[in-house]
Formats: structure tokens, C-alpha cells, sequence
């Protein structure tokens, strides 16, 4: 068994009877390859059947890992494609897809930006025109209110000087009325001294015109 070993003898299944080896040899419709492994190269005695086995599984297995790559860059592929895919709002209760490209999303990207850009300056020229407006019309209303306010102070103070006015005449006209009122007191109101008996001719005369 030492032998064997250190010669690197390979034993078909069909052989280990001769070598006395207690193997049992399971019947397949095909031959298993349970030996051909990545690790066999490293033996120096591999029979050609088997090397050329393990070629042809290192082959598949080449195959199967370049067929799994390719299926990885077409689905990142997929999934670039699925991310640029743009949906447009529904019209109709009909939805609608549409798969455009890259550089098409940012040409209309840009597009919707640039037309928005305008909007915006547009709306912003209309409210500055507005205020301009506005202030316009303040600056005129406050014009307005300065004038009225000259206005009202000059009617006040013509108040104020007429009232003083008036109050200059109701004192004179007090004044007089005072003093008609004292006259015709002195006029109509007999002079309770004045011994009426006592005067004569002229006076009693003039007296009692006074007094009657």
C-alpha cells in the first residue's frame, strides 16, 4: 500500500478487486466525476482520460462563471435602464410608460428647468411692476395726506381766528347792549328823587315826556 501511494498509482473501480481493496462500484447510466475537482493538477500521474475530464469541467465552469458576468452587466444595464425610464402623469386613467435614455432625461430635465427659469422671471418682472405700481400709488396718496393736513391746519387756525373774532364782538356787542340797557333804564325808570310837585312849567313837561 506504501508503494502504491508513494508511486501515485490510479485504481478504476473495476480494479480494486485486483488490488484487494473492499470498494463497492455503484452503477450509473453515466460515469461520475466525483475526482474531477480544481484540486487534481497538483498530482503528477493523472491519468489523460481523467485530465482531460477535469479540462472539459474547468471548461464548463470558465463557461457557467462568464455566463453569470454576463447575466450581472445586463441586469446593471437593467437596472440603468429601469432608472432612467421616465413615467409620465396619467391621462385618461391610462398610464404610460416611457423608456428614453441618459442623455434624453437631461435634455428634458433641462428643458422643463429652463422653461420654469422663465416662468419665474416672468412672474417676478409682473410683481415688481405691481409694487412699482403701488408705491407710485402711495407716493400720490401721501401727497395727498400731507396737502389735506396743510389744509386742515390752515382751516383750524381761520377757525380759531374767527372764533376769537367772534368772541371780540360778543363782548362789544355785550358792551353795548349793556350800556343801551342801562339808558333806556335811566330813560323809562322814573327818578324816585325828582319831586314831579316841585318843578314847574318847562321842567314838568320835560319830566313827564321822560317818565310817560
Amino acid at each position: 500500500m506504501k508503494k502504491i501511494l508513494e508511486d501515485e498509482t490510479w485504481i478504476l473501480a473495476d480494479q480494486s478487486p485486483m488490488f484487494k481493496l473492499k470498494a463497492e462500484v455503484i452503477p450509473t447510466e453515466e460515469p461520475l466525476r466525483i475526482a474531477a475537482s480544481g484540486k487534481m493538477p497538483k498530482f503528477m500521474n493523472v491519468p489523460k482520460n481523467l485530465k482531460d475530464i477535469i479540462m472539459e469541467k474547468e471548461q464548463e465552469i470558465k463557461q457557467a462563471n462568464d455566463e453569470v458576468k454576463n447575466e450581472e452587466v445586463v441586469e446593471e444595464k437593467a437596472e440603468e435602464t429601469a432608472a432612467e425610464t421616465v413615467v409620465e402623469e396619467p391621462k385618461e386613467d391610462v398610464v404610460v410608460e416611457e423608456t428614453v435614455t441618459k442623455a434624453e432625461a437631461d435634455k428634458r430635465v433641462s428643458g422643463m428647468q429652463s422653461a420654469m427659469a422663465k416662468q419665474m422671471d416672468t412672474m417676478k418682472k409682473d410683481y415688481e411692476a405691481k409694487i412699482a405700481d403701488l408705491q407710485v400709488q402711495m407716493k400720490a396718496k401721501d401727497e395727498e395726506l400731507v396737502t389735506a393736513k396743510a389744509e386742515a391746519t390752515s382751516l383750524v387756525k381761520k377757525l380759531e381766528d374767527s372764533a376769537n373774532e367772534l368772541s371780540k364782538l360778543t363782548s362789544a356787542l355785550e358792551e353795548k347792549t349793556n350800556a343801551l340797557d342801562a339808558l333806556n333804564a335811566s330813560v323809562n325808570t322814573p327818578n324816585e328823587t325828582t319831586d314831579w310837585k316841585s318843578l314847574k312849567g318847562k321842567e314838568f313837561f320835560d319830566w313827564y315826556r321822560k317818565t310817560h
